[in-house]
């Protein structure tokens, strides 16, 4: 995977680091699916033009997401840069 795939932050910078040090190709494949769905659903949000309506489900995505972090079977220090990298996407999303 490139350095940059799930953008330039620390948390996705590492988190690339970490799967490739870890060389488990399905647990790639998981994170990869579960941040690029996230992120292209938060693209299409955007395209909301009720502002508050649009924050609230930046929110419900969020916690969609954060719960299916949480319940995944996946390493601990996996599941902590991704709910990092997905709050940077909220986070960049509310900013626009």
């Amino acid at each position: 995977m490139d350095k940059y795939t799930f953008g330039n932050s620390k948390a996705a910078i590492n988190l690339i680091r970490t799967l490739d040090e870890l060389g488990d190709v399905k647990l790639q494949r998981g994170v990869s699916s579960v941040l690029s769905k996230y992120a292209t659903a938060m693209a299409q949000i955007m395209f909301i033009p009720s502002k508050t309506t649009r924050e609230a489900i930046l929110q419900l995505w969020l916690a969609k997401v954060s719960a299916l972090i949480e319940d995944s079977p996946w390493p601990e220090i996996i599941k902590t840069h991704v709910r990092c990298v997905a709050v940077g996407l909220y986070r960049a999303y509310l900013k626009k």
